[in-house]
């Protein structure tokens, strides 16, 4: 495939309009170091370039943007999995080795899952490939032996730089064309049809990066289609199109056909917003305040530094004017700040104290002001209430948060299921077993995030087995309530938990059917007490 210099580096038009506010989440999120790096702390005006690099050294972040993300993941990924079905691919020695290294690297699927979950959480999605090796072997044994099989490769936005959309002949929207940027500079290039990787470096062989001043034309666009192009089998893709831009051609370093017909490529969404491909980050609203504390802080550390010690006024050394070395430096320190003319007899040594309480204080208020506006915009009011609250919340208040907080769980697990099922059956596709495996298999995400206490529902689920009349409810009851308990037992011992529930309920008598005792087996004892017990309520 062969592609001019300028259509390769070229990028999306939201690329170009979201880069910036995905390096400021990224920013606030990483810390101190990386807010430095990314020019986000100004130099003053008036500001000496020595005074702006000791400032720079001196700052510190709070971390209020890792703590906003890292509340999310936790209550997102803490749960275990609820309706996962991989049963059928137990025996499957693939995806063992899939499971145990989801991506090459070393990481299980489920670590794996919860580090893109916070990935996407910062700068609103990530993107995943799930790609296998091109190379063929023999027999499954050999690819066994060389452990090839499908893989995730996680992808952040600022690599996710043009994709197109179009619809087939049944208007279904599919991904008709994606280009990535590898961890070495590569650009890699995905239709339904083909894939390429290019290799773009400049005069001292240094990879070149994309230009964000170059917004690709791939939507609409019609006047160059993509070399070698096949239509894919058993399918009616719109043909897709690559604009023609002028310039340099450049050879790809390696291309293939795409067998799947498809590009095994997926969003997961943090939040979805209006357009595909973009995602909401649980920072949008916290990134810029965060940040604005960490120059809140620095204020205070120069209040300090300059005003927040005493100045000493003392008589000047010649106070006649003829006498005075007007070519002589001024003296400011610590030690001769103000000076007074000791002719006049009221003048009289004396230390000025500063006045840099107020300022201190009003810098500290406005900064716990900021703090609350952090964890309002985000809804976790009610679980760093301690931290940000002067006054009690009422229990109505702490229950609009804490329902507030649940549906936006709810809905990033919606989200990750989703894309857990398109991981599922792009790695089944990659496979050849997803015709046979797709009703066996299936990816759930638990949707009841309770942040409160969990004895309140404990407590419910007592009382309305003694309330409701139902031998289906109370088994219904005690599954959950067991679940609720042991969040984190095995399948098989939740299938051993629910099996006994089961045969405890069939062996209970039907409601208003009370089972008189048998007196016949009990002894003599047990049988004047039941015996009484009988008479008494007879009577």
């Amino acid at each position: 495939m062969k592609l001019n210099r300028e259509e390769i580096k070229a990028v999306h038009a939201d690329y170009r309009q979201n880069l910036a506010l995905w390096k400021i989440y990224m920013a606030a999120f990483e810390g101190i170091e990386a807010i430095v790096k990314g020019g986000y702390i100004q130099q003053h005006e008036r500001e000496p370039q020595a005074a702006y690099e000791r400032r720079i050294a001196d700052l510190y972040s709070f971390g209020y943007s890792k703590s906003v993300c890292g509340i999310f993941t936790y209550h997102l990924m803490s749960k275990p999995p609820q309706g996962r079905k991989l049963q059928a691919l137990e025996n499957d020695d693939f995806w063992q080795m899939f499971f145990k290294d989801a991506n090459l690297y070393g990481d299980g699927y489920d670590p794996t899952m919860a580090n893109i979950a916070l990935n996407a959480s910062i700068q609103g999605h990530m993107g995943i490939l799930v790609d296998k090796s091109p190379t063929q072997f023999k027999t499954l044994k050999e690819q066994k032996d060389a452990k090839v099989y499908p893989y995730i490769a996680t992808y952040h936005p600022p690599a996710i730089l043009d994709w197109k959309f179009a619809k087939d002949e049944n208007h279904r929207p599919y991904l008709a064309y994606l280009k990535l940027l590898d961890e070495d500079g590569r650009y890699r290039i995905w239709t339904d049809q083909e894939w390429a990787i290019f290799e773009l470096v400049d005069d001292q062989g240094r990879p070149e990066g994309p230009n964000v001043n170059i917004v690709s034309l791939t939507s609409g666009a019609t006047s160059q289609t993509i070399s070698g192009a096949k239509p894919a089998p058993n399918s009616k893709p719109i043909p897709v199109t690559v604009p023609s831009m002028g310039g340099e051609e450049v050879e790809s370093i390696a291309e293939g056909d795409n067998s799947l017909g498809f590009v095994p490529f997926l969003w997961l969404y943090n939040l979805k917003t209006t357009k595909q491909g973009i995602g909401e980050s649980d920072l949008s609203e916290i990134a810029r305040i965060d940040i604005s504390l960490v120059k809140n802080a620095s204020q205070i550390e120069e209040v300090i530094n300059y005003a927040a010690f005493p100045m000493m006024m003392k008589a000047r050394r010649d106070a006649d004017p003829k006498k005075a070395n007007v070519d002589a430096p001024d003296e400011v320190s610590v030690q001769a700040v103000l000076e007074y003319d000791p002719e006049y007899p009221e003048s009289k040594p004396e230390w000025l104290t500063p006045e840099v309480e107020s300022a201190i204080n009003s810098i500290l208020k406005h900064m716990q002001y900021k703090v609350g506006e952090i964890y309002r915009a985000a809804n976790i009011g009610g679980l760093a209430g301690t931290e940000i609250s002067t006054t009690a919340k009422s229990g109505v208040a702490l229950k609009s948060e804490f329902q507030i907080l649940n549906s936006t769980l709810v809905s990033k697990a919606m989200n990750l299921e989703k894309a857990e099922n398109k991981i599922l059956e792009y790695w089944l596709k990659w496979q050849n077993e997803w015709e046979k495996m797709k009703d066996e298999v299936n990816f759930g995400r638990s949707k009841s995030f309770n942040v409160e206490d969990v004895a309140a529902d404990l407590e419910n689920a007592l009382t309305s087995q003694t309330i409701v009349k139902s031998k289906t409810f109370n088994g219904l009851i005690q599954k959950q309530t067991a679940k609720q308990v042991l969040p984190s037992m095995s399948e098989e011992d939740q299938d051993a938990v629910d099996a006994e529930i089961d045969e405890y309920i069939e062996s209970m008598p039907e409601f208003g059917q009370d089972t008189p005792p048998d007196i016949e087996q009990a002894d003599d004892e047990t049988k004047v007490v039941i015996q009484e017990g009988m008479e008494t309520e007879t009577e």
